[in-house]
């Protein structure tokens, strides 16, 4: 017999990941699961608000992401998201939504149906650290550094910099050391545009398609 009292909407742009969600939560005993798609830029209309909203973010592109996120607005539920990878700035960006809980697909296998039993209960939830494991420290960057450090890491020279955010050659110089600053302090050092470049995709400041005209075949230089 399922479990009584958890109600959970599986949220997602992929109809096979949404519908094995469903069946690793049904298989632990929560049997009240529906799936809704996105895709079509509607909500279904449900008959009582779910307990909990399990969002599909493994996408992870920001059109998608607002998307999703507006989608668990309108079911008005504590939100589970689940990402391909836990990148710092997107958990930060779902947390200061209001997000309660989040997973990578891999955590996913093992947690999910912990994670919604707590999100139900009106706790908050992350996957626990692997012994001897500590998180990597996040660098907060301001919006024309963050602008800056895309436009350099798509291999952009410091005048066409410049010209694009309408600074001189010499601002651009000083936020990229305000950059390398930052990483730095949290034990980050980023000397070469390729360590910098690698540092940003990994907290989610630039995505990996960014930057491959410079790098054919994975070489950079600094």
């Amino acid at each position: 017999m399922g479990e009584q009292g958890v109600h959970v909407a599986i949220v997602s742009d992929d109809y096979f990941a949404a519908v094995g969600f469903a069946h690793e939560l049904r298989t632990a005993g929560i049997t009240e699961v529906i799936t809704l798609t996105t895709a079509a830029g509607r909500v279904c209309n449900l008959n009582r608000a779910p307990d909990c909203a399990v969002i599909d973010a493994a996408d992870e592109h920001p059109e998608s992401f607002a998307r999703l996120i507006d989608v668990a607005r309108q079911l008005g539920c504590p939100v589970l998201i689940i990402f391909k990878d836990l990148r710092p700035l997107w958990v930060k960006l779902a947390m200061d939504l209001g997000v309660l809980g989040v997973l990578t697909r891999h955590q996913a296998r093992d947690h999910l149906p912990i994670a919604v039993r707590a999100l139900a209960a009106g706790q908050s939830w992350s996957p626990p650290v692997a012994s001897g494991e500590s998180p990597t420290p996040t660098v907060h960057l301001s919006a024309r550094e963050a602008q800056t450090l895309t436009l350099y890491c798509e291999g952009f020279k410091l005048a066409a910099i410049g010209r694009r955010l309408q600074v001189s050659e010499s601002t651009v110089s000083t936020y990229l050391a305000r950059i390398r600053g930052k990483y730095g302090a949290l034990g980050r050092p980023v000397s070469t545009r390729l360590a910098l470049r690698q540092d940003a995709l990994k907290d989610g400041y630039i995505r990996a398609t960014q930057g491959a005209r410079m790098y054919p075949g994975g070489s950079a230089t600094s």
